[in-house]
């Protein structure tokens, strides 16, 4: 059964704490077809404004999706199936940002060029950032495109 966590807490320990003992002992892999359908749900019976929907699902996960095959077009169907019942609804569909904090030989959900979604993996300063402050554009290649866009990149240059 899919549910909403607020997360609380003075500092990330605190804030993770309750979502980790929510898990369980039974650590699944994740359901975006249910988080989402949860999220419509909810918007739809608390009559929510269209404004005030969610603007941004953050994944954070090993990669390990439940029904995933490892195709684009899987993503491609399975998203656009989302964005259909929230249109259906009158709502614009989440952003959603997959941040992979598992392996590094995990599957990519999405392709560079997924509008609508965006992938990190990893741990850096950047990263944490990118996180709490993305806005605008929102695909795996604008990302990357953010990440190196700062002052400490200016200087350097291509030879090719």
């Amino acid at each position: 059964m899919h549910q909403l966590h607020k997360v609380q807490g003075a500092n990330l320990k605190e804030k993770l704490r309750p979502l980790v003992a929510a898990m369980g002992a039974h650590k699944k892999g994740a359901n975006l077809q249910g988080v989402f359908s949860k999220i419509l749900q909810l918007a739809v019976a608390g009559g929510l404004r269209k404004d005030m929907m969610v603007k941004r699902v953050f994944v954070l996960s090993d990669m390990d999706f439940d029904g995933w095959t490892g195709t684009s077009s899987v993503w491609k169907t399975e998203y656009q199936g989302i964005c259909d019942k929230f249109a259906a609804e009158g709502f614009t569909v989440p952003q959603v940002v997959f941040w992979n904090v598992g392996t590094s030989k995990a599957s990519m959900p999405v392709l560079a060029a997924q509008e609508g979604a965006a992938l990190l993996s990893g741990y850096s300063k950047n990263l944490v950032r990118l996180f709490l402050e993305a806005d605008g554009d929102l695909t795996p290649a604008a990302v990357v495109a953010d990440a190196i866009s700062g002052p400490e990149y200016d200087a350097l240059e291509v030879f090719d």
